[in-house]
């Protein structure tokens, strides 16, 4: 007898990224954009939740996101408050993504990063602590596959931060990912 699997539920995925917490805007509007993202969320939630009858069981959202400051956690925060399910496709393995994230100012806490230590100032260390729960409550998929050569580049421009040359390689090897 053939048995053929049931389909998969129903499910919608949402993707989102935005600006940065250092942002001029984000640090002008982080409450309104804070606002106007849950209530496109509760938007979500409420067109679920009306389709349920007639579309039978729907899976929990899953919202994407790159984890970084600013729109990436705070969607994060607003989605898993609501019970979906989060994915992080991060462009890099997880330890770049956490030192690019992070915003190290020296070559130093970026090396840190990278070794999976402590770094020095506590603000990149608050940045790092925060990816990194969020880290733990996401799937993760990473794109490691350059992260050798990346990982040299991004430590250049910060022990050469006047070296355009050495900016526009790491702009541009990273972008390809």
């Amino acid at each position: 007898m053939v048995r053929i699997p049931a389909p998969p539920q129903l499910r919608v995925s949402i993707g989102i990224t935005g600006h940065r917490a250092a942002h001029p805007d984000w640090l002008a509007k982080s409450a309104e954009i804070r606002a106007v993202l849950a209530g496109l969320f509760d938007l979500v939630e409420a067109t679920l939740d009306a389709e349920r009858e007639r579309l039978g069981a729907i899976a929990p959202v899953r919202l994407h996101s790159l984890l970084a400051d600013g729109v990436d956690q705070l969607a994060a925060e607003l989605g898993t408050a609501r019970g979906w399910e989060l994915i992080s496709p991060l462009p890099f393995g997880r330890r770049l993504n956490l030192a690019i994230n992070a915003h190290p100012a020296s070559g130093d806490d970026a090396r840190a990063l990278l070794q999976g230590t402590t770094p020095g100032d506590p603000q990149c260390q608050a940045r790092a602590r925060a990816i990194e729960d969020w880290y733990a409550r996401s799937r993760l998929f990473e794109l490691a596959d350059q992260d050798e050569v990346l990982s040299g580049q991004f430590l250049a421009t910060l022990d050469n931060p006047q070296d355009r040359t050495t900016q526009a390689l790491f702009a541009a090897g990273s972008s390809v990912q």
